[in-house]
C-alpha cells in the first residue's frame, strides 16, 4: 500500500504538462538560431531553456510498473516535444538556404555519435530518475544533460533537411534513435 502511494505520487509529479510544450518551443527556437548562426554558445543556451524532462521519468515509471496508458501518454508527450523541436529546426534550415554556402560545423558535430556523449547520456538518465525519486526538488541539471543528448540531434536533423545538407539528417535521426 505504501509503495502504491509512492508510485502514484511519482506518476503525478512526472505527468506531462503544458509547460513541456511551451519550453520545447522556446528551446527549439533557440537551438534553431544556434544552428543558423553556427554558434555553440547559443546552442548551450537553447539546451538550458529546454523543458524539464519529467516525461522521461514518467516513461521509466510506466515501463517498470507496467501501466500501458501512462506509458503511451508520457511517450506521446516526449514525441510531441521532439516533433516541435524538429519542425522549428526544419524551418531554420529553410531560412538558411538564401545565405548558402556556409559550413554549418555545429550541425555536423551534433549529427554524429560520440562515445563520451553516450556515457554522459546514460549517467544523466540515471541521475534524472534517481534525483526525481529521492527528492521533491526538480532535477534541473540531469534534465539538461538529457536534453543535450535528446534535443540537439533532433534539431540538427530538422535543420539538415531544411538546409538540404547531404547525410546530415539521416545521421542525426540515427543519433536521436540511439540516444532515445
Amino acid at each position: 500500500e505504501g509503495q502504491e502511494a509512492i508510485l502514484a505520487e511519482l506518476a503525478r509529479r512526472s505527468y506531462p504538462s503544458f509547460e513541456l510544450f511551451i519550453y520545447a518551443i522556446l528551446s527549439g527556437a533557440i537551438l534553431a538560431a544556434g544552428y543558423l548562426l553556427d554558434s555553440q554558445a547559443v546552442l548551450i543556451f537553447g539546451i538550458l531553456a529546454a523543458p524539464l524532462l519529467t516525461s522521461w521519468v514518467g516513461l521509466s515509471i510506466a515501463a517498470i510498473t507496467g501501466t500501458p496508458r501512462f506509458f503511451v501518454q508520457t511517450f506521446a508527450a516526449l514525441l510531441v516535444s521532439a516533433i516541435i523541436v524538429f519542425l522549428i529546426g526544419l524551418a531554420a534550415g529553410f531560412a538558411t538556404l538564401p545565405f548558402e554556402p556556409r559550413t554549418h560545423n555545429e550541425v555536423h558535430i551534433h549529427s554524429l555519435i560520440w562515445i563520451p556523449q553516450l556515457v554522459v547520456l546514460a549517467l544523466g538518465a540515471i541521475l534524472l530518475v534517481v534525483t526525481f525519486v529521492r527528492t521533491e526538488d526538480k532535477p534541473y541539471l540531469p534534465s539538461v544533460v538529457l536534453a543535450y543528448a535528446f534535443y540537439l540531434p533532433i534539431s540538427a536533423a530538422g535543420f539538415g533537411i531544411g538546409a538540404r545538407l547531404e547525410n546530415v539528417w539521416p545521421q542525426a535521426a540515427q543519433v536521436t534513435l540511439v540516444h532515445f
